[in-house]
């Protein structure tokens, strides 16, 4: 299993979960695979144009992956994003 194929793999996994113990091990994994692919897709000396199909994809899909995991598991997201927790009580 290629990585290109592994982060899909994974994805599939963590959405379809319904074990509320296993959705956060899913939910992470899928979440690291697709941050390694991103890395190597942009790292890559293909064209823009041939990736952007496949980084669209892997967006869509990590953000899928945090919406999933808000919705859960909580307000915790996996990764440098910041949870809602941490805009409440700033001005905007």
């Amino acid at each position: 299993m290629t990585l290109e194929t592994s982060w899909r793999a994974l994805y599939e996994r963590a959405m379809l979960e319904l074990r509320p113990d296993e959705l956060r091990k899913s939910i992470e994994a899928a979440l690291s695979a697709i941050e390694a692919r991103i890395q190597l897709v942009v790292a890559s000396e293909m064209g823009r144009d041939q990736n952007a199909g496949e980084l669209q994809a892997l967006a869509d899909a990590q953000q899928s992956l945090r919406n999933l995991q808000r919705l859960e598991c909580g307000n915790a997201v996996v990764g440098n994003l910041p949870t809602e927790d941490s805009f409440q009580g700033k001005a905007s």
